[in-house]
């Protein structure tokens, strides 16, 4: 009988042991919140590791990254390789938008929260209105609220202005003249089922507010998320989309 307790009791151990190296701590980042090692992963690949280094505990909870394991978080990512050199398509003037657009789920038992993040690679020469947009299929919001936030090296802003649908949202920023820009994202809550599109169009001409914010929300728009009118081409770079599976 001893043997058999103690078996369990080393069984339990291993356990144990094998539980606090699976939620080990790998990074620890300027402002003291701790990472595991997939979640550092996730992180970074979503907004780079000097935007990771900075995180503040606003964007930790935001983000849910303490709730972040293989079993419930997913990621896309969909990159901008332009250079200095690279001309817009659907214009006469070149642009240097190189960039970065992810979108990841954090999912728990009722409800999935959604970030949609642009960083950006090479910083952009035009600072117009931006807008981050996201289309929902088979699967809708849990709730009306979200969260718009524009962080550069010195500052965090809010967005400009917010449109929602049934179907999806879409929120403009003004990007600011004289600042390092990081990152961009939109977070929701939806339900835990279906397909969530992102997208981010970076206004490669001056755009007003009123004109950034006139879209729809449909599968034929511009990352498969912002329908604007025909006579808007050119405005806006249509980088391509991202999608994800809940």
């Amino acid at each position: 009988m001893k043997k058999v307790i103690l078996g369990l009791v080393l069984t339990c151990l291993l356990f144990a042991c094998s539980n606090v190296f699976a939620e080990e701590i790998y990074y620890i980042n300027n402002n003291g919140l701790q990472f595991t090692e997939f979640q550092y992963k996730i992180m970074t690949q979503m907004i780079y590791e000097e935007n990771v280094a900075n995180l503040t505990t606003d964007q930790y909870k935001l983000y849910m990254v303490d709730k972040m394991t293989p079993d419930n978080t997913k990621i896309a990512i969909e990159e901008d390789k332009a250079s200095d050199s690279d001309v817009n398509p659907n214009a006469t003037y070149y642009e240097t938008n190189g960039k970065r657009v992810a979108i990841a789920s954090v999912c728990q038992t009722t409800y999935c929260r959604v970030i949609t993040a642009n960083t950006w690679k090479i910083l952009p020469k035009v600072r117009s209105y931006d807008v981050v947009g996201i289309r929902l299929a088979n699967t809708n919001f849990t709730n009306a609220n979200f969260a718009a936030s524009l962080s550069t090296d010195d500052n965090t802003y809010g967005h400009k202005s917010s449109k929602g649908f049934d179907n999806g949202m879409g929120v403009s920023f003004k990007l600011p003249s004289n600042e390092t820009i990081n990152t961009i994202a939109l977070t929701v809550n939806v339900e835990p089922k279906g397909r969530v599109y992102g997208t981010y169009q970076h206004a490669v001409k001056s755009i007003s507010s009123d004109k950034a914010m006139n879209f729809e929300i449909s599968a034929g728009g511009y990352g498969s998320v912002l329908l604007y009118p025909s006579s808007y081409d050119g405005y806006f770079d249509q980088m391509a989309g991202v999608y994800i599976a809940l």
